[in-house]
């Protein structure tokens, strides 16, 4: 496939595509390249002393239950006098996913949005629709199979940072798992580090780490005592170290990582979190089971020569490896069939003697008759056998004799085996039908091999052999009880065979109408011995290890979905299905961030940094006091309502209320005829009614920890909820006055949690945490876009978060105003952004219907005009007054919560930051 370059002109938009993973390196590589031109053109070259240079490399990698989660960061500055070229590359291999990308260029960040590689297909990004102001950069991007290139001009003493987020599941292969780390930055870097941390709740048996190739100069540090579940390792070499590899280009190679876990003979180790869970499956102390095999050799004229040759050698020692509970048979197929035996035969010294005698006197001569040799071999089997069947087919050509249609093959084949025969295939040289061998293998529970027809070759095949030679289990069924996970998304939980060293992976979700504590599963299985049971069980709200990615177990079920499609997609020859399954694919993918290849990133740049400042002096005012939380529903109320019980600022009808813009959002929501909500103080509710006029408000209090649901959209995966601080219990306001809640301390919201999707993002006064993983810190402005969330601190005070471009949430921090805790005020602009099912205290209002009945029925007694409001068909008296948050006020109409509301305030109160409302928590 030829490269193909892309040079983009960016004022707002980069794109930088990066294809679908179909590389097949054994391990990662990456690199710098740069241009001494001086004009930024396309030749590069390496010299002594470059003028690009690299000051950090850093690689990251977080390894949670064999789930491992990977950053690259590298920083580059041109110390020339003239613009520089600057390519930063990365090569993943085929099971890796590339989840993100930002750059920072001169202290511009660029974060990545991953949208539809063809625009015209459902939910394809269509770009947004916003601009902000120019930047004009020049990058070329160049997408080449599974290599990540991002070329970058950078001028006369600029810098740039690349950051590259990609993850992989790790597999379990004779008996360990390993994770290789391409470390190849193409010079010598002061500042280089490796970085594994590994958790796994097994707990890890062993762990080891090599540089390669070997070198006594680079040594990993590896620490960890068993039987721990946790372990270390780093890499960083000094420079004289690099430099004594090569001189100009530095390291070049990687760092391998291999461990095992405890593997105890039960059920396995189930972890469930938040609605998802990932069950594997390796026990041990099983007694080797007997395997029913029968080898299939193509002896075609192609198969003359070197090919027969070495299948012969491979055979040779393959028959002699083969256990004494074992059954076996040997057919050589060409036209037809020619089998050594009828039936199966045991293992015994003469009957293998026999029949490598019949391997060695093979010839080669005729077509290649697929179906008909796999047909014949499979009807060898008896259902009843206590013994695991599986089949060896080998050939070197394409079907050319019988059935020859792919698609005709395969389900002859499928009815023969009736699923109870695991097949596996190798495929001699470059001439093979790779679609029918892998189809025939995956379709029938077992894996395909290409073989180059090299000197390797037999010592390939006796390799392929092994990993198949000790069947533990076989005929597995894992099953979760009491209906307790959605068996829709269950990946595959049936399985015809399990070997020594292997490792089973069941993922998936809970079901919605699941109410129970655990979740039990059984694996259900034969061995020697006959039917076998493993057991395990797992609560439900146990929650991730402390260090874990916290979301790992619904990622490791999107990955390997999405994988099991991208499979089935090169299969299958159905434009059909082919649709199907690539819509599939783009669906979850763009859910959850992946590049596939239905996928592609675009780098976009940041919003506008305005200027939020905030006043050193607040405005004066006395906001009005907020209502305590009733412990029950409180009854509605009659015409009139109780009156305010403090002596807010009077506003009559003809008072003229000038209140300033919110610097943060300017006039979006005048422009585009948003409403906006904003929360804030102590706490105060100031609510613009959509498509009116009407600004409502009201007052909550609520102890200290409480968490209340703000907005909960189901159908879009939002919820926002907010921590509640007692101003009393803070050290500033009330010293010594110790945790007990005084009735005159104040609430105000101390943190924030927002659900997005299944992004979750924590706002604390301290920082705000993207997933657990990514944190951005109050006074370093930096933006994310993940997904359709695009994230940003702008400065000391001020964060937004930008949903599709409808949603605009602004979080303002408030640092120790009038000597009060830190806190937060939030106010959310939508443009009819929300579905039609939002709710939440705030959230609900974007779709009930309030209006002013009657704007003056009277005065209260403490000057405050009296209206009337018709909520949903119920009339209630309101009271105009003046909020204030800060240094902005707002005209509003003012009641107790329980008149605006549906239900009590109680009922909004949620678990934890992430948390949603109970389905049908306000029942009509």
């Amino acid at each position: 496939m030829m490269t193909s370059w892309i040079c983009i002109l960016i004022t707002s938009v980069l794109t930088v595509l990066v294809t679908g993973n179909r590389a097949v390196d054994e391990y990662i590589q990456d690199g710098l390249q740069m241009d001494n031109s001086g004009n930024g053109g396309r030749e590069k070259r390496q010299t002594e002393t470059p003028s690009l240079k690299i000051t950090t490399y850093h690689i990251k990698s977080t390894v949670t239950t064999r789930f491992v989660t990977t950053s690259v960061s590298v920083t580059v500055i041109n110390e020339a006098s003239s613009t520089q070229n600057a390519q930063f590359q990365y090569q993943l291999r085929q099971e890796a996913l590339v989840s993100g990308f930002a750059i920072t260029i001169d202290g511009i960040p660029y974060g990545s949005q991953v949208y539809d590689r063809d625009g015209s297909r459902t939910g394809a990004y269509r770009g947004p629709r916003r601009r902000g102001p120019s930047v004009t950069r020049v990058i070329n991007a160049v997408s080449h199979n599974s290599q990540f290139n991002v070329d970058v001009d950078l001028e006369a003493g600029e810098a740039a940072v690349f950051n590259l987020n990609f993850q992989e599941i790790l597999r379990r292969d004779k008996g360990q798992y390993r994770q290789a780390i391409g470390v190849a930055p193409g010079q010598v870097v002061d500042g280089l580090l490796v970085e594994v941390d590994i958790i796994e709740t097994q707990g890890l048996q062993w762990v080891s780490a090599i540089w390669t190739p070997s070198n006594p100069a680079v040594s990993p540090v590896v620490s960890f005592l068993a039987p721990s579940p946790q372990a270390s390792i780093s890499l960083s070499p000094s420079v004289e170290a690099q430099t004594g590899m090569s001189s100009a280009r530095g390291m070049h190679g990687f760092l391998e990582v291999t461990y095992d876990v405890q593997h105890p003979l039960d059920g396995g180790d189930l972890q469930v979190l938040n609605g998802y869970f990932v069950h594997h499956i390796s026990p041990e102390g099983l007694p080797i089971a007997p395997k029913r095999v029968i080898f299939l050799i193509d002896v075609s004229t192609s198969m003359r020569g070197k090919k027969l040759t070495q299948t012969k050698a491979a055979m040779t020692q393959i028959l002699g490896q083969l256990r004494s509970v074992d059954y076996f048979n040997v057919m050589a197929y060409s036209y037809g069939v020619r089998p050594w035996k009828r039936y199966t035969v045991p293992v015994t010294p003469t009957n293998v003697a026999i029949a490598q005698h019949f391997v060695r006197n093979l010839r080669a001569n005729g077509g290649t008759n697929v179906h008909n040799s796999l047909v014949t071999a499979a009807h060898q089997f008896d259902e009843n056998d206590n013994a695991f069947p599986v089949i060896v087919f080998m050939t070197d050509g394409r079907p050319n004799v019988g059935l020859t249609r792919t698609n005709d093959i395969l389900k002859a084949v499928k009815r023969a085996t009736n699923g109870k025969v695991a097949l596996y295939t190798i495929g001699f040289g470059e001439d093979v039908d790779d679609v029918l061998l892998e189809r025939l293998a995956s379709e029938n529970q077992g894996r395909y091999r290409r073989v180059p027809a090299d000197g390797d070759a037999s010592l390939r095949m006796r390799g392929f052999f092994e990993e198949i030679a000790t069947p533990l289990l076989y005929n597995i069924e894992v099953d979760y009880l009491n209906n307790s996970v959605d068996a829709d998304t269950l990946t595959d939980n049936s399985f015809i065979s399990y070997f020594d060293g292997d490792e089973m992976v069941v993922a998936g979700k809970l079901s919605d109408e699941f109410t129970g504590g655990r979740i039990d599963a059984v694996v259900s299985a034969s061995d020697r011995d006959g039917p076998v049971e493993l057991r395990v069980s797992k609560e439900i709200d146990e929650g991730a290890a402390p260090g874990m990615v916290q979301d790992y177990a619904q990622r490791v079920w999107a990955m390997t979905t999405i994988q099991d499609y991208m499979t089935m997609d090169r299969l299958t020859t159905s434009p059909a299905k082919k649709a199907v399954l690539q819509q599939k694919i783009l669906d979850l993918s763009l859910k959850y961030s992946f590049v596939t290849p239905q996928t592609a990133l675009r780098v976009v740049s940041p919003p506008t940094l305005p200027s939020t400042s905030a006043p050193t002096t607040p405005i004066p005012s006395t906001p009005a006091p907020a209502t305590p939380i009733p412990s029950a529903r409180t009854p509605a109320t009659p015409l009139p309502i109780t009156e305010p019980f403090t002596n807010p600022k009077p506003v009559t009808e003809s008072s003229s209320v000038e209140t300033q813009p919110n610097e943060l959002l300017g006039d979006t929501a005048a422009q585009t005829g948003a409403s906006t909500s904003r929360v804030g103080a102590d706490p105060h509710f100031i609510i613009d009614i959509p498509d009116t006029n009407l600004t409502i408000c009201f007052d909550l209090q609520a102890e200290n920890g409480t968490i209340i649901n703000l907005v909960n959209d189901s159908a879009l995966g939002i919820y926002i909820n907010a921590g509640i601080v007692s101003v009393g219990d803070d050290p500033l306001t009330s010293p010594g006055s110790g945790p007990a809640r005084r009735a005159s301390d104040k609430s105000m919201i101390g943190s924030l949690g927002f659900f997005l999707d299944h992004h979750r993002v924590l706002v604390t006064s301290k920082h705000v945490m993207i997933d657990f993983e990514i944190e951005m810190r109050w006074g370093m402005p930096k933006s994310f876009v993940i997904g359709e969330y695009n994230m940003t601190i702008h400065d000391e005070q001020n964060f937004t978060i930008v949903v599709r471009d409808v949603i605009v949430i602004s979080v303002v921090l408030r640092n120790h105003w009038r000597n009060h805790v830190d806190h937060f005020d939030i106010n959310i602009v939508n443009s009819n952004g929300f579905s039609k099912s939002v709710h939440g205290l705030i959230g609900q209002f974007q779709r009930k219907h309030i209006r002013l009945k009657n704007p003056s029925s009277g005065t209260s007694k403490n000057g405050h005009t009296r209206g009337v409001v018709d909520i949903e068909g119920r009339e209630r008296f309101v009271y105009k007054m003046m909020e204030t948050l800060i240094h902005d006020s707002y005209e509003c109409w003012w009641s107790t919560p329980d008149t605006y509301i549906d239900g009590f305030a109680g009922q909004y109160f949620v678990a934890g930051f992430f948390s949603h409302l109970p389905n049908n928590n306000f029942p009509e």
